[in-house]
């Protein structure tokens, strides 16, 4: 199960396209799009995937989150 955070397929989903044994992926208040959802689909078409959209407020504080790593690593590797 991934809980609340935000992914891509190029950057995420990809990465599980040679799980060929995935049975069933919780996908709980993940920021994807429904292209990059499609896709993992398509790569897994036995595999039971579930997915819903965070709210609004879930959105804000995953981008704040993201952003607030991407400021500490520009700092850390200037």
């Amino acid at each position: 199960e991934v809980n609340e955070t935000w992914l891509t397929y190029d950057k995420g989903f990809s990465h599980l396209k040679n799980l060929a044994s995935l049975k069933k992926l919780v996908l709980t208040k993940v920021i994807a799009s429904e292209e990059d959802i499609a896709k993992l689909k398509a790569d897994h078409p036995a595999a039971d995937v579930q997915w819903t959209q965070p709210d609004e407020a879930t959105v804000i504080k995953t981008k704040e989150q993201f952003q607030r790593f991407r400021d500490k690593q520009q700092k850390a590797n200037p």
